[in-house]
């Protein structure tokens, strides 16, 4: 602050006005001062009452400008509150310092993060940054209501959420009537929202695009609209854990949902995400996007997603991995496994909807189309199915018939040969029929799943990734160990190339609680809290690379201690 105020007396002694804007300047806040309390660096951070006072958020020399960053420190227990819209080009920015976290037993919500209804906000949790949850549950101490980051109410143009991680929102108990637990809830109109690079686990739904209030009965719908939505390179699991016998939960990994009505969403970009494998079979989908009206969606794009379960008895979506539709709706490039021929793997209706370049295997129905469904172009897919009757056009059809009506007549049947589904895997192995086999796209976009060009003339490969990435192994997983004490674990281990942390654990192989360090490194160290003492856990470690190639390690055992001494009884 100080540097400011002399750049401000200097200009004032030479008689000259002060700039539009001030340069953008760092400022630091942590839930209590810290230091000289200053602002200008972690170790003199404001308190977070700083923040929250509406009063600093301005233009002044002293306030949170538009184009400024505050940089959360340390770990901070009470909610974050955005008080004023940023402009186009200066945003008010939100980040998260090396070690800093957002911490409740229980947030509300309005979420830990609450922008509201203010425009030109961004939140970049800096791939270190994490959101979390520690006492809400079903066998926990709290069964609440949860949000991670809430923006509601009004028109909110420009909101970016980006590199952060979100987890135990809500943890569930499979089969449990569990409460809500959202990762990010936006439900305001708006243009140009952007979500990426999140990892989220332990929510209801991941990023949540909702438009108009729900009840228990019904959706009150009033006239939003929201053009340019981008939701790309998220990992999202974990959402099994609100099945359960009644089918109350309509959870997602990406819900985006403009209601009925005046409501309508345009350009909405999905892509590069990975979904799964966990996500559950109730009225759900990996990617749910509105079709419940003619103006519900328009110009509708989701591309090079992969979209996997393991188990489809217990994990393939009862909708279909991607459900998508409205006016222009283009399916372009993602590769689906559906664990074993359950499930339908692509839901669509509207009109002029393309399906091209997918892979869709051992799912139930490949294709769903919805009643009045118009196809423009559907073609250069790979269908490996155990169905007789594959296609759903108002009843199911065989996929003779389907090609009869001039569908898919470059499409295969055959295996695409992933490279390993276990773990979600689903390069091509390089006598994949899916080599070559694909429409050239390149109007569209240019990249694959992993960030690898696709080629700008001829053909291309079917499914989220081109065979050229395929032959680029995923991180090498060694040296894994740990230590513990009573109530914590700190897990280690060793990548051969720079990759993330994550650690899946639980009192079973199923796991069901998650910890991920975004931050990419050789040396990896995860820390378990708030664990039982004396009790065996199960758990695994992943590692994914800046393409996106992910590795995980066999099922491991690890046990909390009791007044220091190593539980000795077997598990």
């Amino acid at each position: 602050m100080k540097r400011n105020f002399f750049v401000a007396v200097i200009w004032g002694v030479l008689g000259l006005a002060l700039p539009d804007s001030l340069p953008a300047k760092s400022i630091y806040v942590a839930q209590t001062s810290l230091g000289a309390a200053s602002g200008q660096d972690a170790a003199d951070a404001y308190p977070l009452t700083w923040l929250n006072s509406s009063a600093n958020w301005g233009s002044g020399t002293s306030q949170f400008n538009p184009g400024d960053t505050v940089y959360l420190v340390g770990t901070i227990t009470q909610q974050v509150v955005v008080a004023k819209s940023g402009n186009p080009g200066q945003p008010y920015t939100i980040a998260f310092y090396p070690g800093a976290n957002l911490t409740s037993p229980a947030w509300s919500t309005t979420g830990a993060i609450n922008i509201g209804a203010n425009s030109w906000v961004t939140v970049d949790g800096m791939g270190v940054g994490v959101i979390r949850n520690t006492n809400n549950g079903t066998s926990l101490g709290l069964q609440q209501a949860s949000y991670g980051i809430y923006a509601y109410n009004g028109t909110a143009n420009g909101i970016t959420i980006r590199n952060l991680t979100i987890n135990n929102i809500y943890v569930n108990v499979a089969g449990a009537e569990g409460g809500s637990g959202i990762g990010m809830y936006i439900g305001t109109s708006g243009t140009n929202i952007a979500v990426y690079g999140c990892n989220i686990t332990n929510a209801e739904t991941g990023v949540a695009l909702l438009y108009g209030g729900m009840t228990a009965q019904n959706f009150q719908v009033y006239s939003f609209c929201m053009t340019g939505i981008y939701i790309h390179h998220n990992l999202i699991d974990g959402n099994y854990l609100w099945d359960e016998s009644a089918d109350n939960y309509h959870h997602n990994g990406i819900f985006v949902y403009g209601g009925c009505g005046d409501n309508y969403l345009t350009n909405i970009y999905i892509y590069n995400n990975k979904i799964g494998p966990m996500i559950g079979v109730n009225n759900t989908g990996h990617i749910f996007v509105d079709m419940q009206t003619a103006l519900g969606a328009i110009n509708v794009f989701v591309y090079n997603n992969v979209l996997w379960t393991t188990n489809g008895a217990v994990d393939a979506p009862k909708n279909g991995f991607i459900v998508a539709g409205g006016m222009n709706c283009y399916i372009f490039n993602n590769s689906i496994e559906g664990g074993n021929a359950y499930g339908n793997g692509i839901m669509t209706g509207g009109s002029n909807v393309f399906l091209l370049n997918n892979i869709v295997r051992d799912c139930s129905i490949p294709v769903w189309l919805n009643s009045g469904t118009a196809v423009t172009a559907c073609n250069s897919n790979i269908y490996s199915y155990k169905s007789l009757n594959p296609v759903w056009l108002g009843s199911q059809i065989s996929f003779a018939q389907w090609q009869a009506k001039g569908l898919d007549t470059r499409s295969s049947t055959n295996d695409p040969r992933f490279m390993n589904i276990s773990i979600g895997d689903l390069r091509l192995q390089s006598n994949s029929p899916a080599i070559g086999a694909g429409m050239n796209l390149s109007g569209y976009f240019a990249t694959d799943f992993s960030g690898n060009a696709r080629p700008t003339t001829g053909a291309w490969d079917i499914g989220a990734c081109q065979y050229a990435s395929s032959v680029l192994q995923e991180p090498v997983i060694s040296n894994l160990q740990y230590s513990s004490g009573t109530n914590t674990a700190t897990i280690t281990w060793t990548t051969d190339v720079s990759a993330n942390s994550i650690v899946n654990y639980g009192p079973t192989s199923a796991y069901g609680m998650s910890v991920t360090n975004t931050a990419m490194g050789l040396s990896h160290s995860v820390t378990l809290a708030n664990l039982a003492p004396a009790t065996f856990y199960n758990y695994q470690v992943q590692s994914m690379d800046s393409s996106n190639r992910l590795n995980a390690s066999a099922n491991q055992i690890l046990a909390t201690t009791v007044t220091g001494l190593r539980v000795l009884s077997s598990p």
